[in-house]
């Protein structure tokens, strides 16, 4: 019998108090490693975000730009012409297709349209009963879109886009903004 019993003394174990802080350490590293990544998927999240506005820029800059190359001139805006909200363009070809690149700010959101084959009386891409055009979503959720002639052989194209929620205040902020100077001759 005293046998069992130095047994059972020298059998150790852990204290109830030892396993509570281990257990409170491990919850402790357990919580900074989840708040540490979901921080990081919130940066990655952020800066995806800003590279897909970016992108998203830079793809309609480029459409306007491939559209002003296969222009023949460009009728407005002219020289010393305050900054206006759109573009209208002579196609080169031998139907001499007018075009114009307008921001339509009476609808929610805000968007660029390229409207070929608008008739040369047509002002500003807005349609007319006869004109017979294509209509082709260029930009969503446009901030600003204005058209500045530099020179002759120059014009300026400033975009804002915005994001599509709003905040708390019921703004929406301003998600990529960009300028460019692109060629683009009244008459060649």
């Amino acid at each position: 019998m005293k046998q069992q019993v130095k047994l059972i003394q020298n059998n150790k174990g852990f204290t109830l108090s030892e396993i509570l802080a281990a257990v409170l350490i491990m919850s402790m590293m357990m919580i900074a490693i989840v708040s540490f990544v979901d921080y990081s998927s919130r940066i990655w999240r952020t800066g995806q975000e800003a590279v897909n506005n970016k992108n998203y820029s830079r793809l309609t800059f480029d459409l306007i730009s491939q559209e002003l190359m296969k222009t023949e001139k460009i009728d407005t805006p002219t020289l010393g012409e305050n900054p206006i909200n759109f573009i209208r363009l002579t196609t080169k070809n031998t139907t001499k297709i007018h075009s114009a690149i307008t921001l339509i700010d009476d609808i929610t959101p805000k968007k660029i349209f390229l409207y070929r084959g608008v008739s040369e009386t047509s002002a500003k891409g807005k349609k007319k009963s006869g004109d017979v055009y294509e209509e082709i979503l260029l930009a969503n959720n446009v901030a600003t879109f204005t058209v500045t002639r530099l020179s002759t052989s120059t014009v300026q194209i400033t975009l804002a886009i915005e994001s599509s929620e709003e905040d708390e205040d019921g703004n929406h902020d301003i998600i990529s903004s960009d300028t460019m100077i692109l060629y683009a001759p009244m008459i060649r």
